[in-house]
């Protein structure tokens, strides 16, 4: 009877820890820290492009926590609350990883052309790719800083 018991509990404290492993999110881990703006293209036509100016760094900070911020020079812009999931691409038809995100107060006057919700078509630990997953819409490049 001892050794049932015992076998029990250690069942009972393996099946514990698989569960809490299982819980983290591995997309919103590899999605942790400051990504550097590279540009924004796309548009009606494909040919539109913006990117930050010679003298200015905008960094998307992505927080544990579900929390954002986008940075100039250092300064806070504007920061929210963010969540990943999937989404049914309009590039390949197939489910892939998304971002979606609330901003705690409205964009302010002169902030930068970043797409922060949609398909994150690329995630490498050297760069990522977010497209809004529109047929004329926007996708966004960083660079992990």
């Amino acid at each position: 009877m001892k050794n049932i018991c015992l076998a029990f509990l250690l069942l009972l404290a393996l099946s514990n820890c698989q569960k809490d492993a299982a819980s983290i999110n591995p997309q919103a881990t590899a999605l942790t820290g400051d990504w550097v703006w590279i540009a924004t293209s796309g548009g009606f036509t494909g040919g539109l492009t913006y990117k930050p100016a010679t003298n200015e760094e905008i960094i998307l900070r992505i927080k544990a926590g579900n929390q954002f911020d986008v940075l100039r020079n250092g300064t806070a812009l504007y920061s929210g609350t963010y969540t990943t999931g999937t989404m049914r691409s309009i590039y390949t038809g197939k489910d892939t990883p998304s971002i979606q995100t609330q901003l705690q107060q409205p964009y302010p006057s002169g902030s930068p052309q970043l797409i922060t919700n949609g398909v994150i078509s690329s995630l490498r630990t050297t760069g990522m790719e977010i497209d809004d997953n529109a047929y004329d819409g926007f996708g966004c490049s960083y660079r992990r800083k």
